[in-house]
């Protein structure tokens, strides 16, 4: 019985998508962590650490968490990545193209140039 099933729901004629089951994209994957920042020397690994232990978790208290949040989070990853030679930041602003299907995505969308329209943001492939 249990073979029957499987076609039945995998099969391109159902509608089903694996990309649109959240239950399969999170199958097997890990929580979001870092444990070790790379560093060219001893000595800049220990600065680092000695820097990062000395916060203080009562300042927390007056976090921003109004429209000023995202630049003042990107000004603190700019902080803790400052100096370090061997990473690069991919805290910022980011663009995305949400296509229905991959058919239906962007054919060069390296070569993509953003324009604001309206306020919006419409991508444009060349």
């Amino acid at each position: 019985m249990s073979s029957l099933v499987g076609p039945l729901v995998l099969s391109p004629d159902s509608g089903y998508r694996v990309w649109e089951d959240p239950s399969f994209i999170k199958w097997r994957k890990r929580e979001s962590h870092v444990t070790l920042h790379c560093r060219d020397s001893v000595e800049g690994s220990l600065k680092y650490w000695y820097k990062r232990n000395q916060v203080d978790h009562l300042v927390s208290k007056s976090a921003v968490w109004n429209d000023d949040a995202i630049d003042e989070a990107l000004d603190c990853c700019a902080f803790w990545v400052k100096d370090l030679p061997f990473v690069k930041s991919l805290s910022g602003h980011w663009k995305f193209f949400l296509a229905d299907s991959p058919t239906l995505s962007l054919i060069k969308f390296l070569k993509v140039i953003s324009r604001i329209w309206s306020g919006n943001f419409c991508l444009v492939c060349l």
